[in-house]
């Protein structure tokens, strides 16, 4: 103990004298803290000292001194936390401590104490390193070591350190629902916060994953694929205050949420394709008539259907074609998978022009001779298509027309269709129909022509020359001419020229004549013998002179009787014939005196040219007679009925045309066709009596 000189009562002094006991060290009865304890002091004479002057030899003081004047307090001890208090975050401030955190200091010698508080606080409940902890204890903490008096010391109530760590607490993430899209050729897929579920927090905290992307384990069109997210620290958000800090997201989030729909290939139709009008909506394409768009990467198609339809099969432009496909008419290229793509069963565009068919008017060759009028027109229009007819597919009327008029020289000359439209169809004209009308020189200029009902008798020559000529003639209406029977005219002198003179008549079995018709059905055979010949002419001169291999009669020489002359003709009169002109002799049968058939009046056709006119080209008459009728066509030719045992027996109906022949330089016949009957094939021109057969 440490003592004072206080502390030591003094008694025994005298006179006055004053001392005083210097020692300081004492003992205390006990080591332990407490209160009124004995303490003792040593002493010796040097512990004694005089204050006064007095002598401290004249004293003896006692060995010891003692008085229960002692008092130990318990020492402070103070304490710390020391090492380090780590764990997860869990929302809250505990912390677990054990023995080795606490450090005390101020135990006395081999003293020891040892704390066994557990439990302590973290200053803060959130995620940190070098976190404050801090533990409250009690007496009863403490435990005490062999020979330490818990009562000698002042237990702290509280220690603490900066040895806390909080980690962040690890989630678990999976992710769930669907994650759906089209057909792209990537592995990418788009995620949203409620793919994400979030399990590992604490405390009521409440956090969101705002990661969006995320990868398709194929990037193919499937059902059902994997789909991963990778996280990081800052894909994570606190929803109601909480600190995404306290938390630790995974790596990676998965879940079989995938879904990869088919993409929508999309097909048009590009480019041009034209046809000619066919009555069809059918078309032809070619692969580069598809355009694809939607395809992905390096994705590609192609189609083999090369055919298609327009919306019509009518001429027009910009038309909409149209292709029904199925999947066999596409192909894929390499790396393309069919899967991926939902195919067009349909693909249009309007590309389609159908341009106008055309249609050619077709005349029917025509001829005519100079002068005269037209004939009816006929042709055809070719090159209707498919099951087209010419009502249905035009409008109007079908015409055939030409410039030519009736004082148009002779030449070939147009003749052209028109009259028709349509909608589908163009028009133009043959070429053949440049050409199509032929108009020929003019007939020969005949003087007149005299008939009756039925011309079937023998054509006799006026004067001494006479021509036979058995044709079956129809209807005729010839002008009227007033008739004056004057005497025989003398003949001419004889040295007259001879072109001047009438010609005597030819035998009757002269083979260059041509040929009378049978005798039993020759009523104007018969009729000549018995009467003699009337003559009716007009002063017109005959168109061209006879060809010289025709079978007119040649010149009377010099010196002829003047009964076989003929008269010049006068105007509107018509002489008599020479009385010794004899009738065109029957080739065989028959008198004179036999009756003519009353079917058949004798006719004579005669004209009388006044000069000299240019002989006809040669005669395709041939010189052998034409064949009886076999047939019905043969039947409708007038040469080949002439020669015929009956008559045609077909009724009367049109008109044909005429037949004109040069008897003589000076003298012509003409004399209508014979009414073609119905049905008829028409009049065979190649036994024409004139030298310009064609088309008559």
């Amino acid at each position: 103990a440490t003592l004072a000189s206080s502390n030591y009562a003094l008694s025994g002094m005298v006179g006055g004298d004053a001392l005083t006991i210097n020692a300081t060290q004492g003992l205390f009865a006990s080591k332990d803290a407490a209160r009124d304890i004995q303490v003792t002091a040593s002493l010796s004479a040097t512990d004694l000292s005089s204050s006064n002057g007095a002598l401290a030899s004249n004293y003896a003081l006692p060995v010891t001194a003692s008085g229960v004047i002692g008092e130990i307090t318990p020492k402070l001890l103070s304490g710390t936390l020391t090492g380090s208090v780590s764990r997860v975050y869990d929302s809250t401030l505990q912390a677990s401590l054990a023995a080795s955190n606490y450090l005390l200091s101020g135990l006395v010698g081999s003293d020891s104490l040892t704390v066994t508080r557990t439990q302590g606080a973290f200053a803060s409940k959130d995620v940190g390193s070098g976190l404050i902890v801090t533990a409250t204890v009690s007496p009863a903490d403490f435990l005490a070591g062999t020979g330490t008096v818990l009562t000698n010391y002042v237990l702290p109530s509280t220690m603490s350190g900066a040895i806390g760590a909080i980690t962040p607490k690890a989630l678990t993430v999976v992710l769930t629902g669907s994650v759906k899209r089209e057909y792209d050729g990537t592995l990418a897929a788009t995620l949203a916060s409620s793919n994400y579920a979030l399990s590992g927090m604490v405390g009521g905290d409440a956090l969101t994953i705002n990661a969006t992307q995320g990868l398709f384990a194929s990037k193919d069109a499937a059902r059902d694929i994997q789909v991963t997210a990778s996280l990081s620290a800052t894909d994570l958000s606190s929803s109601n205050g909480a600190l995404a800090s306290n938390y630790a997201l995974p790596v990676t989030a998965s879940g079989v949420i995938g879904e990869i729909t088919p993409k929508a290939l999309i097909v048009s139709l590009v480019g041009t394709v034209t046809k000619v009008y066919d009555a069809t909506p059918a078309v032809s394409l070619t692969a580069s008539n598809y355009a694809f768009s939607g395809l992905v990467g390096g994705d590609s198609f192609a189609i083999s259907r090369m055919t298609g339809n327009y919306v019509s099969k009518d001429v027009g432009k910009s038309k909409l074609v149209s292709v029904g496909v199925s999947p066999v008419d596409f192909s894929a290229g390499a790396g393309t998978i069919f899967a991926n793509y939902t195919l067009p069963s349909t693909i249009s565009g309007a590309i389609g022009e159908i341009t106008p068919r055309t249609l050619t008017y077709t005349a029917n060759p025509s001829e005519r001779p100079a002068n005269t009028a037209n004939p009816v027109f006929t042709g055809s229009v070719m090159g209707l298509a498919g099951g087209d007819t010419l009502p249905l597919a035009t409008t109007g009327s079908l015409a055939f027309t030409t410039d030519a008029t009736t004082a148009t020289p002779v030449g070939q000359y147009a003749v052209n269709g028109s009259g028709l439209s349509a909608a589908n169809y163009v028009f133009q004209q043959a070429s053949s129909n440049a050409t199509a009308l032929t108009i020929r020189a003019a007939l020969p200029n005949v003087t007149q022509i005299v008939a009756q009902n039925v011309v079937s008798s023998t054509v006799a020559s006026v004067a001494s020359s006479v021509t036979v000529v058995s044709v079956p003639a129809p209807t005729i209406v010839a002008a009227p001419v007033a008739k004056t029977v004057s005497p025989a005219t003398p003949a001419p002198a004889a040295s007259a020229p001879a072109a001047k003179s009438a010609t005597p008549a030819p035998a009757a079995a002269a083979p260059t004549e041509a040929a009378p018709p049978p005798a039993s059905t020759s009523p104007a055979a018969e009729t000549s013998s018995a009467t003699p010949a009337k003559s009716d002419s007009a002063s017109t001169p005959a168109a061209e002179p006879a060809p010289a291999g025709d079978s007119a009669a040649p010149a009377p020489p010099a010196g002829s009787p003047a009964t076989d002359a003929a008269p010049p003709p006068a105007a509107d009169v018509a002489p008599p014939p020479a009385a010794s002109s004899p009738g065109p002799a029957p080739t065989s049968g028959g008198t004179d005196s036999a009756p003519p058939p009353p079917q058949s009046p004798p006719v004579a056709v005669v004209s009388v040219a006044a000069a000299p006119v240019d002989a006809l080209p040669p005669s395709p008459v041939p010189d052998t007679p034409p064949p009886t009728p076999a047939d019905a066509e043969d039947g409708g030719d007038p040469i080949l009925q002439s020669v015929s045992d009956a008559p045609p027996e077909a009724p009367q109906t049109r008109r044909v045309g005429a037949i004109v022949s040069q008897l003589s330089p000076q003298v012509s016949v003409s004399v209508s066709l014979p009414i073609q009957p119905g049905g008829a094939a028409g009049v065979d021109t190649r036994y024409s009596l004139a030298g310009n057969p064609a088309g008559f």
